[in-house]
């Protein structure tokens, strides 16, 4: 009857204290704006002959680069000057899933802004540079980046802009953005970058 007694006391103790730390646990602060499932999403591409790709990774877009995938100076939404349309034109570049040339929908309203800009001047011509993550081959990357530089001319093209205002060039992972090693630099990494080759 006393082990019973014990057990029992025991038992609750052990349960109260456990009910304990579960009401002090603070909740994980997070970014503002940012919900628990705003992560990138991956969209499977084509490998290259003979190759795996590497291992999956997902990584988190701050606030910042979630505005930049909608197209969206930082600061606000009011009508950019010409200078900051030109430098958004420049920097805000097309961001791309994991092993994927797919654009997401998030970068196509961004391409239709630039097409706009490239509208407004018709006397530029732009070089599209396709940009991966370090992981995978030397040669995969290239070729991935190329094809990412591709799509991205496509679609230009299908809104209107001259092929012969744009040229594409794939520097693979040779060029980083980010140059940190985790999810969140590889998912800045995974783009293409507009540069403009004429003044």
């Amino acid at each position: 009857m006393t082990q019973r007694r014990w057990f029992f006391s025991g038992s609750l103790g052990m349960l109260l204290f456990v009910c304990l730390l579960a009401g002090c646990a603070k909740p994980v602060p997070m970014a503002p704006g940012l919900a628990q499932d705003d992560q990138a999403t991956v969209t499977p591409g084509s490998p290259g002959a003979g190759e795996q790709p590497p291992a999956e990774g997902q990584g988190r877009f701050d606030e910042r680069d979630r505005r930049i995938t909608e197209g969206r100076m930082p600061g606000g939404d009011a009508e950019p000057s010409p200078e900051a349309a030109r430098e958004a034109f420049l920097n805000i570049d097309v961001l791309f899933a994991y092993n994927s040339f797919t654009l997401s929908e998030e970068a196509k309203p961004l391409l239709e802004q630039k097409a706009q800009w490239m509208v407004q001047y018709p006397g530029v011509t732009v070089q599209l540079e396709g940009h991966c993550d370090e992981r995978g081959t030397v040669a995969y990357n290239l070729a991935l980046g190329e094809r990412r530089a591709n799509i991205v001319r496509q679609y230009l093209t299908a809104l209107g802009i001259g092929e012969d205002r744009m040229t594409t060039i794939s520097y693979g992972e040779e060029f980083p953005l980010d140059p940190l090693h985790n999810d969140e630099a590889w998912a800045r990494n995974r783009r293409v970058h507009f540069a403009i080759l004429n003044p």
